[in-house]
């Protein structure tokens, strides 16, 4: 193992109140994996092993396997956090739909018990001064049950060059998947619940002042766990990330 960067997920970015948003995560690793060549037109795979803590050090390092594919591993001390590996890429998303159509499923969005007000991606106790506000509500009637949001692409959360970080563009894809789960009846039992495996392919990049689509649906549950989907699009309605979300339910009575 090599360490290439010594870092601190900053308490702006929780998911729970006291753990890192696992979406935010996963980009600290794809990161550096994004960068490889042999990254290119691949999936990346991000596998959460502890919750992540904040304003703590962490360790990044990179790893090979033994067939010498290029790996991260994310580590607070002696405990290993997150590892991520490149995978096969996924089949493609749903066709975006339209802003218009997103902004009317945003006013379907019911926050009044959600089990992380504080979330960085669609905490509704949070504001568009330092959160994403990412507010996934039902599309209405398609193929499979849907949600979406539109927002707003922050120059803050952008590189110099006016491009979304990657951290962020991944803490995006996140949550929605979770809200497309709990489209389908029933499923609501499942809250609360974390973000355990986040597979993802990130097919473009956004720029500071776009207006973006995020969307979210359900693809299966056994017990605890439920697999959902999600991608984003840009104002084009151009996918440029999508993913495939492994969650567990805290409720172990399931």
């Amino acid at each position: 193992m090599k360490l290439i960067e010594q870092l601190t997920i900053a308490s702006q970015y929780c998911g729970p109140p006291d753990s890192a948003n696992g979406g935010y995560v996963a980009g600290v690793l794809a990161k550096p994996l994004r960068a490889a060549s042999n990254a290119s037109g691949r999936g990346i795979q991000v596998r959460l092993m502890a919750p992540p803590p904040l304003e703590q050090a962490l360790e990044l390092f990179e790893t090979h396997s033994e067939q010498g594919e290029l790996g991260m591993l994310l580590r607070c001390g002696d405990t290993d956090l997150a590892v991520g590996s490149l995978v096969d890429g996924l089949t493609a998303p749903p066709t975006a739909p339209t802003i218009k159509q997103a902004e009317q499923a945003m006013g379907n969005f019911d926050g009044s018990d959600h089990p992380f007000p504080g979330c960085f991606v669609c905490g509704p106790a949070r504001n568009q001064s330092d959160a994403l506000c990412i507010y996934p509500g039902s599309v209405g009637p398609s193929d499979k049950p849907m949600v979406a949001s539109t927002w707003q692409v922050a120059a803050d959360y952008c590189d110099d060059n006016e491009i979304l970080k990657t951290q962020v563009l991944c803490a995006a894809l996140d949550c929605p998947s979770s809200f497309g789960i709990l489209e389908i009846p029933g499923n609501k039992e499942m809250e609360p619940m974390v973000l355990a495996s986040f597979t993802f392919m990130l097919n473009g990049d956004l720029k500071a002042g776009e207006q973006a689509i995020a969307i979210g649906w359900a693809e299966s549950r056994k017990g605890r766990k439920a697999f959902g989907g999600s991608a984003i699009y840009n104002s084009a309605g151009q996918c440029v990330a999508q993913a495939q979300a492994l969650w567990i339910s805290l409720n172990r009575d399931l």
